[in-house]
């Protein structure tokens, strides 16, 4: 359907002249066209694929309406000239030559084009101005007298001034435009009127005659609502459908004229509500129809006491704006909600910046604009000056390079994701500029500073803006680097780090009390002879990788204790369900070794590099994890990690598991601050807004074909019944610590992949329930000073999980605080 979509889109825009060398009569390609325009109309109809549905409706937006009496079309121009004394073959008359040559192109093919053609001619007859018929050929149509010289069938010669063909002319026009011009909105409305009742045909002819005015865009929406029972009816004539793309085509004529501007806030809300809906008239989309109903929910006051255009309710706006770009963008090239922006986050009192690591102070050096942050993996910026990257986009889980001081983005960035903690490790400053004003200047003023070779100086405001100004000279820059910072300086030199490697052990796993008492941190001999050995051996980090996650054959031994460790830890029913060569060990080896693997990694091998630390050095062991089916999955650290602030905890938390939160999925998660002794609430910083939430397999089976039972477990699969679902994770000695910024450098593999799910905020009560909002907040504020109790006062990094009203936590790390 995308191919059909694009051949008839070409043909439409003339770049596939189909005809060219052909001789089709006019009634034949009346034919062709009513047939392909009904084909289109039922498959946008009835197709069981909502892109094929989509794609027909585009392609229909092209099509000519065809059908009719093609015939008329050629013997209507045979009859102007005969009745009017044109000369015509051996008939004698006026030798008009531009009315001879357009009949002779109309007798073998006729298309859109000469509607523009017979539009110019009429302009050309009312004026007696050559200019009037070429500027209409080329509104209409962009056509060039080069273009009609070149039809298969050219026309080259000019009108003759004969004001008698107005009438026959204006009359021939409509023959043209019931064939060709069925998206034309007068002409559809006719072909349309008798296949609905008489209110909504009244409704339409309504708009036509008050096509301009205010209301009309409202009007629009109504009536499309109501004509969709029409054309998705069985059996639709294409007419129907044809006179919703026009009106469609009139909504987005008319939305676009509008000087956003100049529009207050509830006039923008106005709006967009309205081009919500107008678009799930016509797409079938249960993400786009979610978003209409919490945009709805939005402009009902989203049940907030304080009222709209409060602090609370701009807050539910900016998520609300935020979910409803996300699900947008592949229908729409500009969101209107960008100008409602500005707005929103004033009511909110929330900066166009956000800050999630304030590097070192004032910075100096050169403004590199760049796609996106993984397009510099890898690179080095030591030499000269330093580097302050502009990246369009930021992940959750890209390596900042050697070089580079700041990382300012259009990307929305979690706090707490794996990004921000490592550029808060490092002292890199990360900030997100939500302005697209404020973001053209920064990409001018990286623009003048480089014509200039002037430096760029970035500070963060009190307020918490970030403000560029240009700086000094370049070379200057330059010099300073390593000067200043002796650690720098012997980095440059080549003198690398070490790790500390742990005590070798004889055992192959360990459960969590005795490995915690052993102080080994779960590393076993396998994971260090492996990758020791294969460096020397393979090039290329994809091989490597591949062959330790597929190519790996474990010990016996090795197999047995898993099993009997596993089992003892209730992690399976019985030792026996991971015997060697049984279903449910393959499946544990194989998560394994996927885990072993990630030390190849781009971006884990990268950091290395950056930080010349010896591949020896970095030796992983495997931590074996029930997933808790998570409701929702959430981050603290019991110091601001922004601001450095102890005993302010600051959380954030996203609708299902954590990987959406520290990978940075699109979108906001629910972000909030609260201090430790309870003297104060917390405090939204951001309400949710993240599009994919991942959830553990609500069905999924094991080897031997068994079903889960919906609670995150296996029924009867490889681990045995009653079984949790797994997850192997990395548990390396060069992780979390300090200077090495290691969050989430190596990778975590659940026994069976996640699901992806669309979340729809309007039925979301941590979006639409203040109460239930405040409660969890509550929660994990205590989560956050227990845990740090427990490691008697030291700042705590968290994660966990709630699920049934639960508060799970699942890992705590010592809190890297730059």
């Amino acid at each position: 359907m995308a191919l059909i979509f694009t051949w008839l889109r070409l043909s439409s825009m003339r770049q596939l002249d189909w005809y060219r060398n052909s001789n089709y009569q006019s009634k034949d390609i009346a034919h062709v066209q009513q047939s392909i325009a009904q084909k289109m109309a039922d498959k946008a109809r009835s197709a069981k694929d909502a892109r094929c549905r989509v794609y027909a409706r585009m392609a229909l937006e092209g099509l000519p309406r065809g059908g009719g009496n093609g015939d008329d079309i050629r013997m209507g121009i045979l009859g102007i000239m005969r009745n009017n004394g044109i000369k015509e073959g051996h008939r004698p008359g006026i030798d008009e030559k531009f009315l001879e040559q357009w009949h002779q192109k109309l007798h073998t093919n006729t298309t859109p084009d000469d509607i523009a053609i017979c539009s110019a001619y009429l302009a050309f007859l009312h004026s007696n101005d050559g200019g009037e018929f070429w500027r209409v050929l080329w509104d209409m149509a962009k056509l060039t007298p080069e273009d009609l010289a070149n039809f298969d069938k050219p026309i080259t010669a000019f009108p003759m001034h004969l004001p008698h063909l107005i009438d026959p002319f204006k009359h021939y026009l409509w023959l043209l435009k019931v064939t060709h011009s069925g998206a034309d909105l007068d002409t559809a409305a006719v072909m349309a009127q008798g296949f609905m009742d008489d209110d909504l045909a009244w409704n339409v002819f309504d708009i036509l005659a008050n096509r301009n005015e205010w209301w009309v865009p409202g009007k629009i929406v109504e009536v499309r609502s109501r004509l969709a029972h029409y054309w998705q009816a069985p059996g639709a004539t294409r007419d129907l459908l044809m006179l919703d793309l026009a009106l469609e085509s009139w909504f987005r004529l008319l939305v676009e004229r509008t000087d956003l501007g100049a529009l207050q806030g509830d006039d923008h809300m106005a709006l967009i509500s309205l081009v919500l809906r107008n678009t799930i008239v016509g797409v079938h989309d249960e993400e786009l129809s979610s978003v209409v109903d919490q945009w709805e929910w939005l402009q009902q006051g989203a049940g907030c006491e304080s009222g709209r255009w409060s602090r609370e309710w701009a807050m539910a706006g900016l998520a609300s704006l935020q979910r409803a770009e996300l699900a947008l963008a592949q229908y729409m090239d500009t969101m209107y909600a960008e100008a409602l922006q500005p707005i929103m986050r004033e009511a909110a009192g929330v900066s166009s910046w956000q800050v999630v690591s304030q590097g070192q102070g004032v910075l100096s050096g050169v403004l590199t604009p760049t796609a996106s942050l993984a397009d510099v993996q890898g690179k080095s910026f030591a030499e000269g000056a330093p580097t302050l990257l502009l990246a369009e986009h930021v992940g959750g889980n890209e390596d900042i390079p050697e070089g580079i001081q700041a990382v300012i983005t259009r990307s929305a960035t979690d706090v707490l994701s794996h990004a921000a903690i490592r550029a808060r490790a490092q002292q890199v400053l990360l900030a997100t500029c939500n302005d697209a004003a404020q973001w053209e200047g920064l990409q001018a003023l990286a623009a003048e500073g480089k014509s200039a070779s002037k430096a760029v100086t970035l500070s963060v405001t009190p307020e918490g803006d970030v403000r560029g100004v240009l700086g000094g000279d370049l070379a200057l820059e330059a010099a300073k680097v390593g000067a200043s910072d002796p650690a720098a300086a012997a980095a440059a030199n080549g003198a690398p780090k070490r790790l500390q490697r742990p005590r070798p052990s004889s055992k192959w796993a360990l459960q969590v009390a005795k490995a915690i008492a052993s102080g080994l941190q779960g590393v076993e001999a396998a994971s260090a002879t492996a990758s020791g050995d294969l460096t020397k051996a393979l090039q290329g980090l994809a091989s490597l990788r591949h062959l330790v996650s597929t190519q790996l054959k474990a010990p016996e031994a090795l197999v047995q204790e898993c099993a009997s460790v596993a089992a003892a830890q209730g992690l399976i029913p019985n030792a026996g369900l991971w015997a060697v060569g049984s279903p449910g060990w393959k499946q544990a080896w194989s998560a394994i070794c996927r885990v072993w693997a990630s030390k190849w990694n781009d971006r884990a091998w990268l950091n290395r590099r950056a930080l010349k630390l010896p591949d020896d050095d970095l030796v992983m062991g495997v931590l074996l994890q029930q997933v808790v089916p998570a409701d929702y999955a959430y981050v603290l650290h019991t110091a601001n990690p922004v601001t450095g602030t102890p005993g302010q905890a600051f959380g954030e938390a996203v609708v299902g598991m954590g990987e959406a939160l520290v990978g940075n999925y699109p979108g906001r998660a629910l972000s909030f601050t609260a201090p430790l002794d309870g003297t104060a609430p917390p405090s939204i910083l951001s309400l949710p807004a993240k599009r994919i939430a991942l959830r553990a397999p609500i069905s999924w089976a094991g080897s031997n074909g068994a079903k889960s039972n919906g609670a995150g477990t296996i029924g009867a699969g490889a681990n045995g019944a009653g079984a949790p679902l797994l997850i192997a994770r990395s548990d390396a000695n060069g992780e979390d610590l300090e200077d090495l910024a290691g969050a989430g450098l190596y990778d975590s593999i659940p026994f069976s992949p996640l699901e992806e799910t669309v979340v729809g905020y309007a039925n979301e009560p941590l979006m639409t329930d203040p109460a239930f909002r405040a409660r969890i907040m509550s929660q994990l504020t205590d989560v956050a000073k227990v845990v740090k109790g427990a490691y008697k006062g030291q700042e705590q990094d968290i994660e966990g999980v709630i699920s049934q009203g639960q508060v799970w936590v699942v890992q705590s790390r010592p809190q890297v605080i730059s």
